[in-house]
């Protein structure tokens, strides 16, 4: 398997967190953004579909999960 294949990417990190927390898209959006959870939700989506959002939105995402990691960084390829 290549570095790709073995690589966890930031949609199935929070796919198998929220199925972990038995949560759906519109209750994780509740969780995030109680006010507007709408726009929450559409971000939700598309983080699942892969787009990997900014630091500030994984650390929101990660606090609101219960989790102390924000997930794997899919943009960083370099070992630090």
């Amino acid at each position: 398997m290549s570095q790709a294949e073995t690589k966890q990417t930031y949609a199935s990190w929070l796919r198998e967190r929220m199925n972990d927390r038995q949560l759906t898209q519109r209750s994780l959006a509740k969780l995030i953004n109680p006010d507007d959870p709408e726009t929450a939700r559409r971000s939700i989506r598309r983080y699942l579909k892969g787009m990997v959002p900014l630091e500030r939105s994984r650390r929101i995402i990660a606090d609101a999960l219960g989790s102390e990691d924000s997930g794997p960084d899919d943009l960083d390829d370099e070992d630090d």
